[in-house]
């Protein structure tokens, strides 16, 4: 399958040296008013139960375009046709489908002295992919997986994965005939990921900042001044409080490119737009690249 941004059609360059240096994108129809009719049944029921929602385009042949959005509380998958027609919808709920993880409203959140820390649970985000493909495979009448021409995918802005030694072997055998949390668990440097919501970092902040030159020397090198939920400031923070899971980690990468990684099986570059979210991108660099003094 193809990945495709959510946010853009753009083709980019990657700016870590060992992915691959050329991607295949697909473009999708200009999106047009949707003036069809829906058939079939449409089914919406309660917090954290499948919702879907199919037309006729299920007894088709025609190309299907699969989304998924990996969001702060959910994981949604829609599925729609070459005139955007909806075709199938499932969602899971982090707190609802997965109260074994203990979230609330997808995060465990725990004030500091030096802000609130806020994290998710990495395999989390693993075993919900697994639940979201699960129930497209439960759908009646079955969901056509054989249709599907092309995968898009967004995740939280900001939010930050940690791949252990080793987990680039593991994405690239992964079993397609078996679960994929059971064969990625142990695979993460840290259990839990940073997010967008998380404000523990000032003091990184900080001293990148003033490593820069200041806030504005920072914000023309990489775009923005430098803020807690931002990368840059994460792996200080995880460097310096927790060097074993520092000394861990083979890669580190934005959630958008983490569901990426997955879903193809090796590690997925980061998207240019995203990567600008990091406090690390050297902005004015073409093509895009890493600044490795703040590196």
């Amino acid at each position: 399958h193809v990945w495709l941004r959510s946010h853009g059609s753009r083709a980019t360059a990657s700016p870590h040296p060992d992915c691959p240096p050329r991607q295949k994108w697909h473009h999708l129809p200009p999106r047009r008013p949707y003036t069809g009719r829906l058939a079939g049944d449409r089914a919406r029921v309660g917090l954290g139960q499948v919702k879907t929602t199919r037309t006729t385009t299920m007894a088709s042949d025609g190309p299907i375009y699969l989304g998924l959005d990996l969001s702060t509380q959910s994981l949604k998958c829609t599925a729609v046709d070459e005139s955007l027609a909806m075709v199938a919808e499932v969602a899971v709920n982090f707190d609802a489908d997965l109260p074994h993880y203990a979230t609330t409203g997808g995060a465990h959140l725990t004030p500091e002295a030096g802000g609130l820390r806020a994290t998710a649970p990495t395999l989390m985000f693993v075993e919900a992919l697994d639940l979201v493909l699960s129930r497209l495979q439960s759908l009646t009448p079955p969901f056509p997986f054989h249709r599907i021409a092309a995968v898009s995918g967004s995740g939280q802005q900001h939010g930050s994965v940690f791949f252990a030694h080793g987990a680039r072997d593991a994405l690239r055998t992964l079993d397609a005939s078996q679960p994929l949390a059971p064969q990625l668990r142990g695979h993460f440097a840290l259990d839990d990921s940073p997010i967008w919501m998380d404000s523990s970092t000032t003091a990184y902040c900080r001293a990148l900042e003033a490593a820069a030159g200041g806030a504005a020397a920072l914000a023309e090198r990489t775009g923005s001044r430098a803020y807690e939920r931002y990368t840059a400031g994460q792996i200080a923070r995880v460097a310096r409080e927790r060097p074993a899971g520092y000394d861990g980690t083979e890669r580190v990468c934005l959630i958008s490119a983490f569901l990426a990684s997955v879903w193809v099986g090796d590690y997925a570059p980061e998207d240019v737009a995203d990567g600008s979210g990091m406090n690390l991108m050297a902005l004015r660099s073409d093509p895009p690249a890493w600044d490795g003094g703040l590196v």
